[in-house]
């Protein structure tokens, strides 16, 4: 996992967006039940199962006040 902090102007929000969807996009892979991390009783299975992974969470947000120290 990666965090990246990007402040950029209002104009160039959807640049950026285009950009993180380009290089981050969401996948999906097959993953051996065993090594997933299930809460409780769950039926075993030897078959591999579809998980979603990769892509982004991305937070657009308007900064009031930003200082530099």
């Amino acid at each position: 996992s990666v965090t990246i902090f990007s402040g950029v102007e209002d104009a160039q929000v959807e640049g950026v967006l285009d950009i993180v969807n380009e290089i981050c996009p969401a996948r999906t892979e097959l993953v051996p039940v065993q090594t997933l991390p299930f809460i409780g009783d769950t039926a075993f299975s030897a078959e591999p199962i579809q998980v979603r992974a990769g892509g982004a969470i991305i937070f657009v947000l308007n900064i009031d006040r930003f200082q530099r120290i």
